[in-house]
């Protein structure tokens, strides 16, 4: 396996790839609002080793890149993709997205809107777009310098009188279910997942800590249905299962509680330790097998 560091073209990324392997497809892996490596620079590693180059992408808080979670040009995942798909030994042709929590957000988001995209696994994500993280005024994603219309109880007065009052929880679901009462911004901010160009599979803990990430979920999986998606699409929702996924065999303590670097909170992850430990291990074999059959597909 080799790892080398990627600072072309504006990108901040660790491409990963075993030369034994030939022609492969190609697979950015891009992590949630961390903006760096913390789970990517893991997850693109691994993927690496069963037979994909993989570009591991920050996209904020490092050297060259913004350094808050906001307003992030979706031109930079495009470029990374066009990047990606002219390596060597990179089927230009076959490129898939993998990305967890806002990541998952972007990965849905990307497939959208770049027809590069083949194949989109998104863990914990979300088909409604959301403002930057901490708590914003502004859309975490802009497209062609203009802001992706996002969600946000912020817009209704009536949030900021609840808030004063303590009648809602600003880090807590309320901040959602706040925002999802309202039919114009739901729809508004929804994904148009039907224009992904290849199939999707989605992966979710039912008792997820950090956002109702099944019920996000749901969202892009209703839209699916309704315009009679043309490609394969699968949510994996695991009941007993929290906010972190990804590889098998890692102890579920390294994850319960996880210290954010973007505020600097403790979080609990949700779900149980065992119910999260047998979902990854559930979902891993399933995700491997979902991207080598969505992209082999695709003519070399």
């Amino acid at each position: 396996m080799s790892e080398r560091d990627v600072r072309e073209n504006g990108l901040v990324g660790k491409m990963f790839e075993r030369e034994a392997d030939g022609p492969c497809p190609g697979l950015l892996v891009v992590g949630g609002s961390d903006g760096g490596f913390y789970w990517s620079y893991q997850m693109a590693a691994l993927l690496a080793s069963h037979g994909f180059r993989t570009l591991a992408l920050a996209y904020f808080g490092l050297e060259g890149l913004p350094q808050a979670f906001d307003r992030i040009p979706l031109e930079y995942f495009d470029t990374a993709l066009a990047w990606l798909g002219s390596q060597r030994g990179v089927f230009a042709d076959k490129l898939g997205v993998v990305g967890a929590s806002r990541g998952g957000e972007l990965a849905l988001l990307l497939g959208s809107n770049n027809p590069a995209v083949r194949a989109v696994v998104a863990y914990s994500p979300s088909g409604i777009v959301w403002s930057g993280y901490p708590a914003a005024d502004w859309s975490a994603w802009t497209r062609h310098g203009k802001p992706v219309p996002f969600a946000t109880p912020r817009k209704d007065p009536q949030w900021k009188q609840l808030l004063a009052a303590g009648q809602v929880d600003e880090d807590g679901f309320d901040w959602y279910d706040f925002a999802l009462r309202d039919p114009a911004q739901v729809e508004a901010a929804s994904i148009p997942v039907e224009r992904i160009n290849g199939p999707v599979l989605m992966i979710t803990g039912a008792d997820d800590g950090m956002w109702p990430a099944s019920r996000l979920t749901g969202f892009a999986v209703d839209r699916l249905r309704q315009n009679e998606f043309v490609h394969r699409f699968e949510h994996l929702n695991y009941p007993q299962a929290g906010h972190c996924f990804g590889w098998p065999n890692l102890a579920s303590s390294l994850v319960q509680r996880i210290v954010h670097p973007a505020d600097g909170k403790t979080y609990d992850m949700g779900g149980t330790a065992e119910g999260s430990a047998k979902a990854r291990l559930d979902s891993w074999p399933r995700m491997i097998g979902f991207l080598h059959e969505a992209l082999a597909k695709q003519s070399g």
